[in-house]
């Protein structure tokens, strides 16, 4: 077990992320993982339970946020007498595969000095046992003076977006001297318009609109209204040119394709006259005068058939009755 942390000591760490400029907030890497040591020689650091080292960083600092100060102020200047004025305050700390990481206040003043670049380094003040293991967090400081050789990697991927400023302004449409805050009104700004904004109706044309449209407009141009389209129906039904029970069918395409359905009647009427024309035929026999007398209608085609007269057919029948009636 390693003796308890009783030394102090600091090292410095590349800033990597951009300070959130509405609230002047940033996360920050703290302490890396694993063994690390200083460009001077001093270490190794060893950070092996980083959850540890924050329960018990937040433990000596009780209600208090850590601060971070300029170029170790609170160790150096005030030894002297000197001012140590905050930079910023941690008011959180998270524990990440890369360390321990923490979420940082910065002072409007210390804020300016990041996005301008005036300092780019943070150098955190931990407490270590005598073999090197971190055991608790005190605060950390801006300083230009970095200490780790080993991450001088991290230092060279930093990015600053500040950087793309320019490009970002002339996206916009907008000056060399456009501010921040310049940037954000004019990207609200168009949000707002391309919410607000109304498609150009000779252009654009809703899909239900559309098909609303459409169903008037083929309804005006070849339908009828349904008193009208059901007076028609029920003429058709009369003249034996369409079946009954096709009745509510037939009315509602009528009422919005009238020549549709006279089309459909004009080539099925046809096939339907022999089955809706009341037949002739009778269940009554007919009476003997009748037989006897002129022929029936049915009888005048028989003889047609037969290649016969209507009187030779008529003297025929007459001669067959009389026969019948000499049997009876």
């Amino acid at each position: 077990m390693p003796a308890p942390s009783t030394n102090v000591d600091s090292v410095a760490i590349a800033l990597m992320s951009q300070v959130d400029a509405a609230s002047n907030d940033q996360f920050i890497h703290l302490v890396p993982a694993g063994t690390f040591h200083g460009r001077d020689g001093r270490g190794p650091y060893k950070l092996t339970n980083p959850n540890a080292v924050i329960l018990a960083s937040r433990q000596h600092a009780g209600r208090r946020q850590m601060p971070i100060d300029y170029d170790h102020a609170i160790d150096l200047a005030t030894l002297k007498g000197g001012a140590a004025p905050a930079a910023g305050w941690i008011k959180g700390l998270q524990s990440r595969a890369d360390g321990i990481w923490g979420i940082v206040e910065w002072t409007p003043r210390a804020a300016e000095q990041l996005a301008n670049r005036e300092y780019r380094y943070l150098s955190p003040v931990f407490k270590h046992a005598s073999d090197g293991t971190i055991g608790c967090l005190l605060r950390a400081s801006l300083t230009n003076n970095p200490n780790l050789d080993q991450l001088t990697a991290l230092a060279s991927m930093e990015t600053n977006d500040m950087d793309r400023l320019p490009e970002l302004r002339t996206a916009l449409g907008l000056s060399d001297e456009a501010t921040i805050d310049d940037i954000l009104a004019k990207i609200a700004e168009l949000t707002t318009a391309s919410h607000a904004a109304v498609p150009d109706p000779a252009k654009f044309v809703p899909i239900g609109d559309f098909e609303r449209v459409v169903a008037e407009t083929n309804k005006l141009n070849q339908g009828i209204s349904l008193q009208a389209a059901t007076q028609h129906v029920t003429d058709q039904i009369k003249m034996s040119n369409l079946l009954p029970f096709l009745k509510d069918w037939g009315i509602a395409l009528c009422s919005v394709n009238k020549p549709a359905f006279d089309t459909f009647v004009a080539k099925t009427k046809g096939g339907l006259h022999g089955l809706l024309t009341p037949s002739r035929a009778s269940m009554i026999p007919p009476e003997r005068d009748l037989i006897i007398g002129d022929l029936s209608h049915d009888e005048m085609a028989i003889a047609s058939n037969l290649g016969l007269t209507s009187e030779a057919y008529l003297k025929s029948k007459t001669a067959r009755v009389a026969a019948q009636e000499t049997q009876r």
